[in-house]
């Protein structure tokens, strides 16, 4: 396991939940199941997620 790997997902959650609490009305314009996530090698991206505001 990486050594930042607890440091990353804490900056994860803050910036999250920022954004979250900032603009409370954003939201997916596509379902949940049809988000599109890539696997590489031990990392899960997001190419893109549509939202609107």
């Amino acid at each position: 396991m990486c050594l930042g790997a607890p440091l990353a997902s804490m900056e994860g959650d803050i910036a999250f939940t920022t954004l979250l609490k900032r603009m409370p009305d954003l939201q997916l314009i596509i379902t949940r199941e049809s988000v599109k996530w890539q696997f590489k090698l031990a990392a899960q991206a997001l190419p893109s997620l549509p939202v609107s505001f």
